[in-house]
């Protein structure tokens, strides 16, 4: 079983290596990096002009008109607008399970498909929607549905990403993501993939994106703004502490419980900094379905709902798959403690081949 596992991920990995490669190539975007999180901040009252943001990674100073709302409510101390606002308190009316922006909805010319696991998931009650601009026609499908149904898409909770790492190239991906989903606004807007410090830095930046999603969320074409990472832990909690984010997107899966990192250093610091928390790799892209594991998705799912995430994402390529995730947004009895150390047992072996998407096979 072992040779099994390890010649599936390592296949996997080698995949993933010539994907990313190729986004390089193809000027992508991700030559510039991935995203972070704040920092301690200086906040000052430059007379008239209101309330400017020095970030620490770089000495950026913000002027007033793309000032992120959170710092607003920091320096005025107003603890119950800040309470209203938390996007942690807003997931909680979404349920606790999404459907993930992979799967069927991260391919080419199956519309047919795409839209009825959407459909699907809002019959069975779903709300959070997450997509990436890279996401092959994922935007488009959500796009061809929130069309026709307008009424629909104003109660659903629509998240996206953006892996440029440039301002201009950001809010371009922005306008296209809005134009391709129909809508005109986005309820979540992520920048995608932080993995090194020179992302951090870049991001950062004069000119980096960051001054691009904080500009949006304050233009109000985002409501929310957010961080996704799934390469390096220690990065992602650097990312966590210094950036005006919403949100923070991170694996939750019996492999992180092993390795450690994500669940014990980036999930505290989200959780210190009253962030919302998105759970993602659940099943490991279904790699944690081998049969000798013996563990179903359902089990997976509620494991990772057992730590302290807003929600957790899956992406679904059947209409029954979306069953079996609703099924557990209807689940009332979470892991005990000994149902969680039991699963993370089975990992044990084979942890560090499982963390593909660390890049540490």
């Amino acid at each position: 079983m072992r040779d099994s596992l390890k010649f599936r991920i390592t296949a996997t990995a080698t995949l993933a290596a010539v994907v990313w490669v190729a986004f390089l190539i193809a000027g992508s975007g991700l030559l510039h990096g991935a995203e972070a999180w704040r920092a301690p901040c200086d906040n000052s009252r430059s007379g008239q002009s209101g309330l400017t943001i020095t970030y620490p990674l770089d000495g950026t100073v913000f002027p007033p008109e793309i000032v992120p709302p959170r710092f607003i409510w920091e320096a005025s101390n107003n603890h119950a607008e800040r309470k209203n606002m938390s996007l942690r308190t807003l997931l909680e009316k979404h349920g606790k399970v999404g459907l993930g922006g992979e799967g069927i909805l991260r391919t080419y010319g199956r519309a047919g498909e795409a839209r009825d696991v959407i459909k699907e998931a809002l019959d069975q009650g779903i709300t959070y929607f997450d997509s990436a601009h890279v996401y092959a026609d994922s935007e488009v499908y959500y796009g061809s549905v929130w069309r026709e149904q307008p009424d629909v898409r104003a109660r659903v909770f629509q998240a996206s990403k953006s892996a440029t790492r440039d301002r201009e190239g950001a809010m371009a991906d922005l306008e296209s993501t809005l134009e391709r989903m129909g809508t005109k606004y986005l309820d979540l807007w992520q920048i995608h993939d932080v993995r090194t410090r020179q992302d951090l830095d870049i991001l950062s930046g004069a000119g980096g994106a960051l001054e691009a999603f904080v500009k949006a969320r304050s233009s109000g074409k985002v409501r929310y703004i957010g961080v996704t990472g799934h390469h390096d832990p220690a990065i992602l909690k650097e990312a966590v502490e210094a950036w005006p984010v919403d949100a923070v997107m991170m694996p939750v899966n019996p492999v992180e419980a092993v390795l450690g990192g994500f669940l014990t250093s980036t999930l505290p610091a989200a959780k210190k900094r009253g962030i919302a928390v998105i759970g993602m790799k659940v099943l490991g892209g279904s790699h944690y379905l081998h049969p000798a594991l013996g563990i179903p998705p359902e089990v997976l799912i509620r494991f990772a709902l057992s730590f302290d995430v807003s929600v957790a994402i899956v992406g679904c390529s059947t209409r029954q798959e979306v069953r079996t995730l609703a099924g557990i947004r209807r689940e009332t009895a979470p892991l005990v403690e000994t149902e969680r150390a039991s699963i993370v047992e089975k990992f044990k072996p084979y942890a560090s081949e499982l963390a593909f998407y660390r890049g540490i096979v």
